[in-house]
């Protein structure tokens, strides 16, 4: 026996991909993320983790200016229980309780090297905001623009890279004569974004 919403999915999924190779049926949990990643904004307490095979989450490096830094918590420290609860290798995601609505707390026994005994944290959840576009200069008259991903403020972030870095390259003494634009390992977003960057860069007499 097929249960009936399963059916549905699928065969919507399966429309989708006959009508249009570009384009994809999303359920609300997958949606969700999706709208998460290119609001380039979530609600946590700024960590970029690891998830460790024998169970917990090694800390790679706090997000700066939030509440896991301003706590005092550092790169290499791993998380070993969240709210009391040990997280463990069948966890599927042991992360996902980090996440919840800003303003709420969150309790993490915490491991650290050369500490003789786990301790506990207290986070203050909040809204953390991730940027898509980073830059700087290579060498006079020529600037490096990183866009990781396509996001709702990608353009608008790259547009004030762009003026930031004919800024200071004027400053140096002469104009901008040459960007490099790096697009090494983006995995897309909203195709506004991508748009808009290449009406920024682009000859609009057409070709």
């Amino acid at each position: 026996p097929v249960d009936d919403r399963a059916l549905m999915q699928s065969a919507v999924r399966g429309l989708l991909l006959d009508l249009d190779p570009h384009s994809a049926y999303l359920q609300k949990a997958d949606a969700d993320e999706f709208d998460e990643q290119t609001r380039g904004a979530y609600d946590g307490v700024g960590l970029e983790l690891q998830q460790l095979p024998e169970g917990g989450l090694r800390i790679i490096a706090p997000l700066d200016d939030g509440p896991a830094e301003r706590a005092g918590l550092r790169s290499g420290d791993r998380i070993v229980a969240i709210d009391g609860k040990l997280l463990t290798p069948a966890d599927a995601d042991v992360s996902a309780p980090l996440r919840g609505a800003a303003g709420t707390k969150v309790v993490l026994r915490v491991v650290r090297e050369g500490t003789p005994q786990p301790f506990d944290v207290t986070l203050v959840r909040e809204t953390i905001r991730t940027s898509s576009v980073r830059s700087r200069m290579l060498e006079p008259g020529f600037g490096f623009i990183r866009v990781s991903s396509f996001q709702a403020a990608t353009a608008a972030d790259f547009v004030k890279a762009v003026d930031a870095l004919q800024k200071e390259s004027s400053s140096k003494g002469g104009p901008l004569r040459g960007l490099l634009v790096d697009l090494r390992s983006n995995p897309g977003g909203l195709l506004v974004g991508a748009v808009q960057i290449a009406d920024e860069l682009l000859d609009k007499g057409g070709i």
